[in-house]
């Protein structure tokens, strides 16, 4: 039996481990948004755009939103705390449903987006089975069968 490349194998589980961790992080954003019970309209007062470029050649930009929100005749105005790719997805000035966490009224998070994340969630969850499927089968292939 031959030893096996460890560093191949952190190498090849990097990929399932991304697609493993933003589909929990998609269904843990609907878990949230299931236990925060307070609803609200607020205002977007503030886009900020974030510049990255993705394989050197194309510029992507990241829309960071600040939501401004009265709660109990407390004015909050915090921004969401993932953005949106080349999407203003709510235009400055526009009024959207929020959620907030009754105990702590500075955390919330926009409703509406159940669906699309729940379908991203689902797709991160398919890739990464598909990952870890054939990295456990290459593993057994190394062990086994060499």
């Amino acid at each position: 039996m031959k030893k096996i490349d460890m560093t191949a194998l952190i190498l090849l589980s990097i990929l399932p481990m991304i697609f493993t961790i933003s589909s929990i992080v998609y269904l843990w954003q609907i878990r949230l948004l299931k236990q925060y019970k307070g609803r609200v309209k607020a205002k977007v007062i503030g886009i900020r755009e974030h510049y990255y470029y993705e394989r050197i050649l194309k510029k992507v930009t990241i829309y960071f939103f600040t939501f401004q929100y009265c709660i109990d005749g407390v004015t909050y105005a915090n921004e969401l705390w993932w953005g949106v790719t080349d999407d203003i997805r709510y235009p400055l000035e526009s009024e959207v449903e929020i959620s907030y966490d009754e105990k702590n009224p500075e955390r919330f998070l926009v409703t509406g987006g159940e669906k699309r994340w729940k379908k991203q969630g689902i797709e991160a969850m398919i890739l990464a089975g598909v990952c870890w499927i054939f990295i456990i089968c290459g593993l057994i292939h190394d062990i086994f069968f060499r």
